[in-house]
């Protein structure tokens, strides 16, 4: 009798290990992200061909840089979406709503951009989702090449984040070696077509970190065009979810994904009826759940923020105006909660917003709107009454307003 019931416990454990680690397998097999806006639809085109304008000043600050943007644009041919085509502009090209999809060089840096290697500003409508123009603007404040397809990372350089430089004490501190510049637009070019940044997979031209001197990906991997493919063809549906922290929304575990878990479920579930074999199934279960979890991401999914100021307060005043082409909100703020300040921050501005209905992302965030509820970063002490530049780094809006 003894014997029967630890055969039965190790039966179960096996039976619920396998499944766990199936359907974490399953649910972690697309590890996509995609743009929202605050309401929780997803962000696209509404067109089939999006054009984008290559600066000049492009090749004039990376030789063959032109030939790298096309080759980066091109390399996104994803059935359902878009088709994409490259043009090199006439005339230089500035950050603006203005109907050209620019791609820019800006060779003393980017304001808006802060530390990032190259921002995407993302215009959208902000009752239907749908994008009305997109700008990527490459921060000059790097260094930036053309590399040869097989370079290779030293073993002792550091990742940085693309969308905020972190990693290292200061991202220039690399600035011996260069990044390719065809990977940089490339992952540009994803968030441009409505994905976010991922963070499961070092593998995704999405994923949120690199390394300079590296050119191993320069194209989408298959999770990249799983989000695509979903995104465009309507399987991404809208999310009641709004505006809490990153505004991204997770893959839906895809039909034959939960199809094949539920079949090694049943096989599974047979191995354990039959008992005697059942203590066989506890190593098979703990490797599929070790596969399903996958590595765990080398950092965090929160954008990096150097501040040393951080508050939380409720928004009871938002003003938006344009700032060199690029929305920038202005922030009136009672403060719930403050750390390393003696006095909350009340004014602050933050970059996006939304104008006579149209949204800009800016760097894959959303400025917030009045009632929200926003922790906040500041780079420095507060002082004075005119706002202060700060990072939203989370964001929660009301359920009524959803």
């Amino acid at each position: 009798m003894f014997r029967h019931g630890r055969r039965s416990r190790l039966a179960a454990i096996s039976f619920c290990t396998t499944v766990a680690g199936l359907f974490a397998w399953a649910a972690s097999a697309q590890a996509y992200a995609i743009k929202l806006t605050p309401l929780g639809l997803p962000v696209r085109w509404p067109e089939a061909h999006v054009g984008f304008v290559v600066d000049r000043a492009v090749d004039e600050s990376v030789s063959g840089g032109v030939q790298a943007v096309t080759a980066a644009v091109g390399a996104w041919h994803v059935p359902s979406a878009p088709a994409l085509t490259v043009t090199t502009g006439q005339t230089p090209s500035v950050p603006a709503v203005d109907g050209q999809n620019s791609v820019i060089f800006a060779a003393n840096g980017f304001l808006p951009a802060g530390n990032a290697l190259a921002v995407t500003l993302v215009s959208f409508d902000a009752v239907t989702g749908d994008i009305v123009d997109t700008d990527i603007v490459i921060n000059g404040i790097h260094a930036f090449s053309v590399l040869p397809s097989d370079a290779t990372p030293p073993a002792d350089v550091q990742a940085v984040a693309m969308e905020g430089g972190a990693g290292v004490d200061d991202p220039r501190s690399q600035a011996h070696l260069a990044f390719d510049l065809q990977h940089v637009v490339a992952h540009e070019v994803g968030h441009a077509l409505g994905l976010a940044d991922s963070t499961d997979s070092n593998s995704a031209l999405m994923y949120s970190y690199t390394k300079p001197n590296d050119a191993s990906v320069r194209g989408p991997a298959e999770d990249d065009t799983d989000g695509i493919s979903d995104l465009y063809s309507g399987a991404v549906a809208p999310s009641s979810s709004s505006g809490c922290g990153a505004n991204v929304a997770g893959a839906p575990v895809r039909s034959r994904d939960a199809g094949a878990a539920l079949a090694l479920a049943v096989i599974a579930g047979a191995w354990v009826a039959s008992r005697r074999r059942a203590h066989r199934l506890v190593p098979f279960g703990a490797i599929l759940l070790a596969v399903g979890a996958g590595p765990l991401p080398a950092h965090s999914a929160q954008r990096p923020v150097p501040s040393r100021v951080y508050a939380t307060a409720h928004v009871v005043g938002a003003t938006t105006d344009k700032v060199g082409g690029v929305f920038q909100t202005t922030l009136d703020l009672v403060p719930t909660a403050c750390r390393g300040a003696t006095d909350c921050p009340r004014r602050v501005r933050v970059w996006g917003g939304t104008i006579d209905g149209i949204t800009q992302a800016v760097d894959g965030a959303v400025a917030p709107r009045v009632d929200d509820d926003v922790d906040v970063a500041l780079a420095a002490t507060p002082s004075g009454p005119e706002p202060q530049e700060a990072t939203v780094i989370a964001m929660r809006t009301p359920s009524r307003r959803r």
